[in-house]
């Protein structure tokens, strides 16, 4: 069920249909995600890099992200890259955000 729990996750983060309630959203994300979701994993990374439901937390966020690039999901990898190109959340370093961007846009 771990597609259902994401995309509630999603619905209750950005507001889709019901208020939003960033709580809740990070509860069904994290079941996702403990379930294997890369999006979920994904979703988590933007809430914390955002700090929706909570502290910002870039480390937190970049680890949500590299579990999620690990597993192929093109926007972690996008969101990745941008920490590593503006050393937010990680050291900048262009080269491995080339690489990423690369490797997000093939």
């Amino acid at each position: 069920h771990a597609d259902g729990q994401w995309l509630l996750g999603v619905a209750r983060l950005e507001g889709t249909g019901v208020p939003p309630d960033y709580d809740e959203a990070r509860r069904y994300l994290r079941a996702a995600a403990s379930q294997g979701s890369a999006d979920a994993m994904h979703w988590l990374g933007v809430a914390h890099e955002y700090g929706l439901g909570g502290e910002v937390d870039l480390s937190d966020a970049r680890g949500f992200y590299e579990s999620a690039a690990a597993d192929g999901h093109d926007q972690a990898t996008y969101h990745l890259a941008l920490m590593h190109a503006y050393g937010r959340g990680a050291n900048r370093d262009l080269a491995r955000a080339v690489t990423l961007f690369q490797k997000g846009a093939v």
